[in-house]
């Protein structure tokens, strides 16, 4: 602002502005495809606003010129603010803002049931005819998913980022825990059970109820009415199938099991890896291959078949 009112003050003010301006408008009218913009239309209404001045700047007296340059100023600034906004938005959403590809899993039949790993290490066994949309990778602050239907959520534990699933009208927040949703479309409640660590049940930000283990809210779809009491767990997950349940163990451990279950030889480069911790849950229809690429994912590790065995290697978590 300052500068701009030097550049007022000087006799070639006008001169200045508009040949700047004309720069600027033809660079950017040349790059059309960085920016999005219909210029002939946004030219007419630059045009219409010099009109404009340029009435205001007739009714003025002669000792009053400065208002000339005032005016002038004003209203390539007040078209400059929004065009310069537009293009750098424009530009830096295709460039640094690009949003992360979502993830559509939809099931409808026994066959269709399915287990999903999220970007996290976070898993999701979806039931039948149910719908899951997720993102590629999680924004740095939390992590949101979207349900229709019935899913078993594990979800690894992050405080600084947590987990969101939005389903019908309402939302549950997790730091870490396991716990089960039903929420399909033509029922007339939604149902959430904790079977570890804790929930919260909210609804437009107003909290419905916070769950710990054996804890079920039932949320009313029509009455918008919520309510909490202790269920037995197993009859709820009933309905999906065995699974491999790594809880904060050792990936020494870890791979011990999938040795065991797989009748492999896993062998690990770098020691240090064999310490880092692993949070998973695994369908039992689920290969070896899925299950290593998950925890070595989470552990910051790869892995490569060498001859009959199963080489792990990375920097560790330290």
């Amino acid at each position: 602002m300052e500068e701009l009112i030097i550049l007022l003050q000087q006799g070639e003010a006008d001169e200045a502005l508009t040949e700047e301006m004309e720069l600027l408008w033809e660079e950017a009218r040349k790059d059309k495809t960085r920016h999005d913009v219909d210029w002939d239309k946004m030219y007419s209404s630059v045009i219409s606003s010099e009109e404009q001045a340029d009435v205001i700047i007739n009714r003025a007296t002669s000792r009053s010129r400065w208002l000339y340059y005032v005016v002038t100023a004003v209203s390539v600034f007040i078209i400059a603010l929004p065009v310069y906004w537009f293009i750098n938005r424009s530009a830096s959403s295709k460039t640094t803002e690009a949003l992360p590809v979502v993830t559509k899993v939809n099931t409808k039949t026994d066959v269709d049931r399915q287990t999903i790993h999220l970007p996290d290490g976070s898993t999701v066994i979806l039931n039948v005819e149910s719908k899951l949309n997720y993102p590629s990778a999680f924004s740095a602050g939390h992590r949101d998913v979207y349900l229709t239907g019935e899913g078993f959520f594990d979800i690894r534990h992050n405080p600084a980022q947590p987990f969101f699933v939005h389903t019908g009208k309402i939302v549950i927040k997790v730091l870490g825990s396991a716990f089960n949703i039903k929420a399909y479309p033509h029922a007339d409640k939604i149902e959430v059970t904790v079977t570890r660590g804790k929930v919260q049940v909210l609804k437009e930000n107003k909290v419905l109820g916070t769950l710990t283990a054996s804890e079920q809210i039932s949320f009313n779809n029509y009455s918008e009415d919520a309510s909490t009491k202790i269920v037995d767990t197993l009859p709820v997950i009933s309905w999906k199938p065995s699974e491999i349940f790594f809880n904060n163990i050792t990936m020494e451990d870890a791979v011990r099991q999938i040795e065991e279950r797989f009748k492999t030889k896993i062998e690990f480069a770098n020691p240090a890896i064999k310490d880092c911790r692993v949070t998973a849950t695994f369908s039992e229809d689920d290969m070896e291959e899925e299950i290593l690429e998950v925890i070595c994912a989470v552990s910051k590790a790869d892995y490569k078949t060498v001859g009959d065995k199963i080489i792990i290697s990375g920097k560790g978590c330290n």
